[in-house]
């Protein structure tokens, strides 16, 4: 039977779940780098990578894969060494529920991995669009986290009002496969068009596109300028982006239209200038 846990705020629940999550043996994927947790503590994979010998080139594209969302591909080869070590696999889908997958489901049903996920957990606040998040497990031992995830025991339940716009949201994700439909074609439509004006992009197509920025200086000149020109996107520098560089982060939706995301195309290319020059 499947059990399920739910919580005010979607990060408390996973950095609690992350920090109790090291008393066993995990393979973590998703996005924790990426909500600030320190992650000292070696991955699933480069241990792995480390008992089968893998070499410093190896093991650097190990942290990489790992230390963001990773690809359907990435995916189905930590579910492959999951099983041969032996570990619990806990995906993250906070950016991926609702977005990928044939249905929605997320990474795992993209990756079709979903029978070799221990736990999933996620957010209410990105595709569903309300505030709190979850962690589900056909595993007994979920109700443990029940009492000793402090994060989880120590937290306000979600309001009654914040579950019934969850459902309705879970509703429109089942039956309106036509909005993730376009989605995808406006995130391809961003996405490409910023690689083809020459602006550093992330390797793969999401709807979160991040544009990488000299500086954290030509960063903040590039967000003021847009936002002078009616566009918002999102600043992320240090820690919250890797390897100590700043970005500029656009989130694409189904209700953009293809003249709004040609406006985008077109007020980046005027920051061209800016915002390719290295220091």
């Amino acid at each position: 039977m499947t059990k399920f846990l739910l919580a005010l705020l979607g990060f408390t629940l996973g950095a609690g779940f992350f920090s109790i999550a090291f008393g066993v043996a995990f393979a973590l994927i998703g996005g924790f780098i990426g909500w600030g947790i320190d992650a000292r503590t070696k991955s699933f994979r480069e241990q792995a990578a480390a008992k089968s010998g893998a070499g410093p080139a190896q093991a650097a594209r190990i942290r990489q894969d790992t230390a963001g969302a990773a690809s359907a591909e990435t995916q189905a080869e930590i579910a492959a060494l999951k099983k041969k070590y032996g570990a619990w696999l806990l995906v993250d889908e906070a950016h991926s529920m609702g977005v990928m997958g044939e249905s929605g489901r997320g990474m795992v049903e993209a990756a079709s991995v979903e029978q070799d996920v221990d736990f999933i957990v996620g957010t209410f606040s990105k595709s569903l669009g309300s505030i709190g998040g979850f962690c589900v497990s056909n595993h007994p031992e979920l109700d443990l986290v029940r009492y000793i995830c402090r994060s989880y025991v120590f937290t306000a339940s979600p309001s009654p009002s914040t579950i019934a716009s969850v459902r309705e949201a879970l509703r429109v994700i089942q039956s309106k496969p036509k909005l993730r439909t376009r989605l995808w074609q406006n995130a391809t439509l961003l996405y490409q068009g910023l690689k083809d004006l020459g602006f550093e992009v992330g390797p793969d197509l999401s709807p979160v596109v991040a544009i990488r920025t000299p500086s954290r200086e030509t960063t903040l000149i590039a967000w003021k300028a847009l936002l002078d020109k009616g566009i918002y996107v999102n600043l992320v520098f240090p820690p919250a982006a890797p390897a100590g560089m700043s970005l500029l982060r656009c989130s694409v939706s189904a209700a953009h239209t293809v003249n709004q995301i040609n406006c985008i195309l077109e007020a980046f290319s005027e920051l061209h200038h800016i915002m390719t020059e290295r220091e």
